[in-house]
This record gives structure tokens, C-alpha cells and sequence, in this order.
């Protein structure tokens, strides 16, 4: 009887261990899964580079990104790779860039682009005006923070 108890109690606890497993993962192990992270991300924008806009598949690739990122933060506690989201303005007119001129035209928004330790990638590009018109461009960004630790390329 006291045998099967202490069988119960074992099970029990490997058992809420099992559950917890991610959570009691090593530092080490933690830092090796962000590297992994990290090298996706900039294998994303290498890519998306080379073609100057970002595909379909690519849009979906940088949405599985973005949620193993937001799981390993919320396994981990960490937040030194994080994603922002990106917001539409409700207007044209919200963030734009605005110039008159008879002869610009309005030029694309760059597919990705990087400052520091940021990488983004276009979300959503606003409607450019004719020539000669007040030209606006809106342009909006997922973007994925890196951090400061290095990065191997």
C-alpha cells in the first residue's frame, strides 16, 4: 500500500515536471534556440533583399517567425528578441510623407530595411498621388527586434 502511494506521488510529480520541462530548460539551451531564431530572421531579410519584395510564402514564413519568437519569450521570461506589430494609420494622412512637386513621383516602399538592432519587413504600403499632386506614402513594418548580443552570420 505505502509502495503504491509513493508509485502515485513519483508519477505525479514526473508527470507536472513533464509540464514544466520547457520552463526548466537550461540558459544555454535558451540562448541556442534565439541564435536559431535570430539566423531565420536574418535569412528572411537576405532573401527578401535579393528579390526587393517580400512573396507570399515569405509573408508566411515571417508570421511562423514572429509566433516561435513570441513562444520563446513566453517559455523563457526574456524579451531580447521581440516583434513589434505593426498598426495601419486609419488615414492616409497619419505618418505620411508629404511633398509637392510637379515631376516626383512616389517611390516604393523598401521590403525590408534595418537600423541598429532592428530588422523590418513591409507590412502594408499606402497609394501614392499623380504627379504634381500632394504625394503621400505610408509605409508600415513588422519588425523584429535582435538584440545586443552578436549574431553570427
Amino acid at each position: 500500500m505505502l509502495l503504491r502511494k509513493v508509485l502515485v506521488i513519483a508519477g505525479a510529480l514526473s508527470l507536472s515536471l513533464m509540464g514544466c520541462s520547457d520552463r526548466l530548460a537550461s540558459p544555454a539551451a535558451n540562448d541556442t534556440e534565439r541564435l536559431l531564431l535570430a539566423e531565420r530572421v536574418l535569412a528572411l531579410k537576405a532573401r527578401v533583399g535579393e528579390t526587393g519584395r517580400i512573396t507570399l510564402e515569405q509573408r508566411r514564413e515571417l508570421d511562423d517567425i514572429t509566433r516561435d519568437i513570441a513562444n520563446w519569450q513566453a517559455r523563457t521570461g526574456r524579451s531580447d528578441l521581440s516583434v513589434s506589430k505593426p498598426q495601419r494609420p486609419s488615414t492616409v494622412t497619419t505618418s505620411a510623407l508629404v511633398t509637392k512637386a510637379p515631376t516626383e513621383s512616389c517611390s516604393a516602399c523598401p521590403a525590408v530595411k534595418s537600423n541598429g538592432g532592428y530588422i523590418c519587413f513591409l507590412d502594408w504600403q499606402g497609394p501614392c498621388g499623380a504627379p504634381g499632386d500632394i504625394i503621400q506614402r505610408v509605409c508600415t513594418y513588422a519588425c523584429i527586434y535582435l538584440g545586443p548580443v552578436p549574431i553570427k552570420r
